[in-house]
């Protein structure tokens, strides 16, 4: 199908779809992500290949995404701007006297850290791990693929 349109191309992503999406340096279709957006598409189900940044940032802030996979999301290119919550430009003063209010710190690391814990236990996932829906090949989550003699 040779779609006409943006929203032609897009009428197929539906609440509940499972949606892949690119890294960025491969050129993000952002006029398709605010398309979706502004339609109030939901539960979508996000795969970064392998990455994803404003773009996801974006669908999981309008509250279009359930669920996503993926190994990063950051901001990438954006990740030097130097802005409040609210969006406000701060001088490089402003910053350095409020960064500490914005970004995690050594006690949110030490934090993450103490979750961070490995399970080495068959069928069983480390409690930062959501576990998957359903296996390869739809077999069951405590399916033996690897078997260790």
């Amino acid at each position: 199908m040779i779609a006409r349109s943006l929203e032609e191309a897009l009428a197929v992503i539906t609440d509940g779809c499972v949606l892949a999406v690119p890294r960025e340096a491969s050129g993000v279709a952002m006029a398709a992500t605010r398309a979706l957006i502004r339609r109030g598409v939901k539960r979508l189900n996000l795969v970064a290949l392998p990455t994803s940044s404003l773009q996801a940032e974006l669908l999981i802030g309008a509250g279009c995404v359930e669920t996503i996979e993926t190994s990063a999301v950051s901001l990438g290119e954006f990740s030097k701007i130097k802005a409040d919550v609210d969006g406000k430009m701060l001088s490089d003063a402003e910053w350095e006297g409020k960064r500490g209010d914005f970004l995690p710190g050594d006690e949110d690391r030490a934090f993450i850290e103490s979750l961070m814990q490995p399970q080495y236990e068959p069928g069983k996932f480390a409690s930062w791990i959501a576990p998957p829906k359903v296996g390869i090949d739809n077999k069951p989550g405590e399916f033996e693929y690897v078997k260790i003699a």
